[in-house]
């Protein structure tokens, strides 16, 4: 905390009332809830690790299939091992890289 955060948090702290004995109990509580927020973003980042990605395996499937309902259903088996959700890495591996339209263009010339 810097000593300006300290001034803020003091002149908010009189303003709503608190009587300079509970200062540092309003410290402590911003303390508190700052530490509650690093936290929670430390478990959203954990949840969202490699293995939540896209695997080779599953991309391998995306390569091989020969037509829409063969890509389709490649899709359904990728969001199933996640409760029904697009890996994070969906968008940059799939669709930005061109996978997804190269696939389609080779389903058009077949």
């Amino acid at each position: 905390m810097t000593l300006t955060d300290d001034l803020h948090d003091t002149a908010a702290a009189l303003q709503a009332g608190w009587p300079i004995t509970n200062l540092n109990r309003a410290r402590r509580v911003r303390a508190e809830q700052e530490q509650e927020m690093i936290t929670t973003a430390q478990k959203i980042s954990a949840t969202m690790t490699a293995a939540d990605g896209l695997t080779d395996d599953e991309s391998a499937s995306l390569q091989a299939t020969k037509s829409e309902i063969e890509w389709d259903a490649a899709c359904d088996a990728i969001k199933a091992a996640r409760g029904g959700a697009y890996p994070h890495d969906w968008w940059p591996l799939v669709q930005m890289s061109g996978l997804m339209a190269r696939q389609v263009a080779s389903w058009k010339k077949a």
